[in-house]
């Protein structure tokens, strides 16, 4: 009978463990990516107009680009940049529409109100006597302030802008909320020819309901560049905190929009009805997380390339006059590996024709 002898000598296992080593080493070299080539130049350098598209040539054929035009709040330069070494002013903006409003019970009265604390350790148990009330005129406070909204006729009003001039807190940590403030809505809503006992026709059940959009927080720097805080859900991060409050519905937070609209029933004999009664003030607030005037999200570019597709040219315009560094970065990658690179370019923007 024949036996297979399998050497088992160290000699023997050296070799293998070589070759294994040479497959491993041919195969990483086979998967690396290819070396960015790319080159970028200006279209009529000398000819380049306020309002009028710039267009870049490339060479080379890269797997990314990504286009930083050098105008403000598009500069490479500023790409990792978290902080604001200085704030100028500091200012908050915003409209407002209440609906739904009786003017038995609400006429006159400030149901909104904007509050403002840098006390406010953001554990959710509202302390209103943290908080300083910026709805109301204060001239030691506020150049301009910000009254809130008010009815004076039919059951609608609008407040297209409002501004509240929060420079003095540029240089603190600080919480921003809205606070809904209404109180009993002692009306019933009146059914064809029928009406309350106290002879007032009332169109609605329920305490007002108050929309709050277009909100900003604005942010000057010293070169009179301003920075703008819009995203109520993600960069305001407003969180619902009820005071006083015995229902917990339609009080809603989106990416640009806040809505206060209360809706108050309660349940007898298996249906659901409006609680008319509502003998309590309600008391709810939106909070922000904490801000800081100084804080601020890196600039980010444009991709323009993410294909095979070669990309021969891109165009882009610039608004004002200037001198400009346009830059682009490009970047060769696969699943293992990845080679990036960086061209830079002076444009010089003419005023407009």
């Amino acid at each position: 009978m024949k036996t297979n002898n399998i050497p088992t000598s160290g000699k023997y296992l050296a070799k293998m463990l070589a070759l294994c080593l040479t497959v491993t080493f041919s195969s990483c070299d086979h998967d690396e990516t290819e070396s960015v080539d790319f080159g970028v130049k200006v279209q009529t350098p000398d000819a380049i107009y306020a309002g009028q598209p710039v267009t870049f040539e490339f060479e080379g054929n890269p797997d990314y680009i990504v286009f930083y035009s050098g105008e403000k709040n598009n500069r490479y330069a500023n790409h990792n940049r978290t902080t604001l070494p200085e704030v100028d002013s500091l200012g908050l903006s915003y409209a407002a529409k209440m609906q739904y409003a009786e003017n038995y019970d609400y006429q006159n009265d400030r149901i909104l109100r904007i509050m403002v604390s840098d006390t406010y350790d953001g554990s959710g148990k509202i302390n209103p006597a943290e908080w300083h009330d910026i709805t109301d005129p204060d001239p030691a406070v506020n150049e301009e302030y910000l009254e809130s909204v008010i009815l004076t006729s039919g059951t609608t009003v609008d407040l297209p802008y409002a501004a509240v001039n929060l420079s003095q807190y540029k240089d603190k940590d600080f919480y921003l909320a809205f606070r809904y403030l209404a109180e009993p809505h002692t009306g019933v809503k009146s059914k064809g020819d029928l009406r309350p006992d106290n002879g007032k026709a009332y169109s609605y059940d329920n305490r007002p309901r108050i929309d709050i959009t277009e909100l900003k927080l604005v942010k000057r720097e010293p070169d009179k560049n301003l920075i703008e805080v819009e995203d109520m859900l993600t960069e305001f991060a407003f969180t619902t905190n009820f005071v006083s409050a015995k229902v917990q519905n339609n009080f809603t937070i989106s990416n640009y929009r806040l809505m206060f609209q209360p809706q108050e029933y309660v349940e007898a004999d298996g249906k659901v009805t409006t609680d008319e009664s509502q003998d309590y003030d309600m008391d709810v607030w939106m909070v922000s997380q904490k801000l800081s005037a100084h804080s601020v999200e890196p600039d980010r570019g444009t991709p323009i390339k993410g294909t095979n597709a070669r990309l021969g040219i891109y165009q882009h315009t610039y608004s004002e006059p200037g001198t400009y560094t346009a830059t682009f970065i490009v970047t060769n990658a696969n699943k293992w590996d990845s080679k990036q690179m960086i061209r830079e370019v002076t444009v010089e923007v003419k005023p407009a024709q």
